[in-house]
């Protein structure tokens, strides 16, 4: 998958005319997902392992960095720590209600070649403001494919997700894949959030739907609509 990107106007002053690249994400990877890819690259390895030498990792990485350390790891970043605040004098000392104690991270040259060498990226036209969902759950499980069960809880993460619930042709809407064309509007929301809706699964008929959330960006009058990539089966709830 090429890396997407599309050019915008550069803001800062003297640079008018001028034109930056802006890399377009395409997901946020979790430690799920991180342990599905390593399980494709491996399919005889054992998913528990995988996981267990994950979080071993995390572990020993934190302990070393509250030991002072600055961690290379594989030469993908350095973890290191820092401290903020300001000091009265040469004589002063850490005060945890004056300074904070934190952790930084640097990428590391390994990465970066590697990202450089395999790469491939690829032009888009300047990305739309409008509702950018990724991730459908329903009952707090992913759904990558599968059903729909009118009345469980359903909730879409994504970018740009906000909206008024009070307006009828903005919401989270279900929309027939198959014959004649027909959408649903989710009616109960429980969150609504740019990063996050939570909803109440509506009365669907059987079939193939896709969801859809539609909004208005800040104020504006155009209705924008995001899609989300997966399709749904209808099922009756039990």
């Amino acid at each position: 998958m090429p890396i997407q990107y599309y050019l915008r106007s550069n803001p800062l002053p003297g640079r008018e005319g001028q034109f930056m690249a802006q890399v377009v994400s395409v997901d946020t990877v979790d430690e799920e997902g991180l342990v599905d890819r390593v399980m494709a690259q491996h399919p005889t390895w054992e998913r528990a392992q995988v996981v267990g030498v994950i979080e071993s990792l995390v572990q020993t990485v934190t302990g070393l960095v509250s030991d002072g350390y600055r961690v290379n790891l594989a030469g993908l970043a350095q973890f290191f720590p820092v401290m903020t605040g300001k000091f009265q004098g040469a004589d002063d000392e850490y005060d945890k209600t004056r300074h904070e104690l934190g952790v930084a991270a640097a990428v590391g040259p390994h990465l970066v070649d590697e990202v450089k060498a395999k790469a491939v990226v690829k032009k888009q036209k300047p990305a739309e403001h409008a509702p950018s969902p990724t991730i459908y759950k329903e009952n707090g499980e992913q759904v990558l494919a599968g059903r729909a069960i009118p009345g469980n809880i359903g909730k879409v993460l994504g970018r740009r997700l906000a909206f008024d619930p009070r307006v009828t042709d903005e919401g989270v809407f279900f929309v027939k894949t198959e014959g004649p064309k027909r959408e649903i509007r989710a009616q109960v929301y429980a969150v609504v959030q740019p990063a996050e809706i939570v909803f109440q699964v509506p009365e669907l008929g059987k079939g193939k739907w896709t969801v859809e959330v539609r909004a208005r960006m800040r104020g504006g009058k155009q209705l924008r609509v995001g899609g989300l990539s997966v399709v749904l089966e209808a099922l009756i709830a039990p």
